[in-house]
């Protein structure tokens, strides 16, 4: 399973790849050590990409006033509502996600 969060400590050594061959050496091992590096993060960056879709339980409880916002439940007002139920529909994503967002 792919890791779904961003944390900078497991892109290090690709980012010292980058920057070591963004640095246009001659080292010929430096192609291979990258694309060997990049196809290791690969299903990890593609998950980023991820999104949780549209959730009935979720969209009542939005309806409700009482979406959870980073894990943590909220009384929200109508506004609020109107506006994540609007970014849910649009990009079709996870009601608890579009109030987040």
């Amino acid at each position: 399973m792919a890791n779904t969060t961003w944390e900078p400590e497991r892109y290090s050594n690709l980012d010292k790849l980058l920057k070591e061959s963004l640095e246009l050496t001659d080292d010929p091992s430096l192609f291979d050590r990258l694309s060997k590096q990049l196809e290791k993060v690969k299903p990890d960056v593609a998950a980023l990409f991820e999104y949780p879709g549209k959730n009935a339980q979720r969209r009542d409880e939005l309806s409700k006033g009482t979406p959870k916002i980073n894990g943590e439940k909220f009384n929200v007002n109508e506004e609020f509502i109107a506006a994540a139920k609007k970014l849910s529909d649009f990009l079709e994503l996870d009601e608890d996600l579009a109030s987040t967002i």
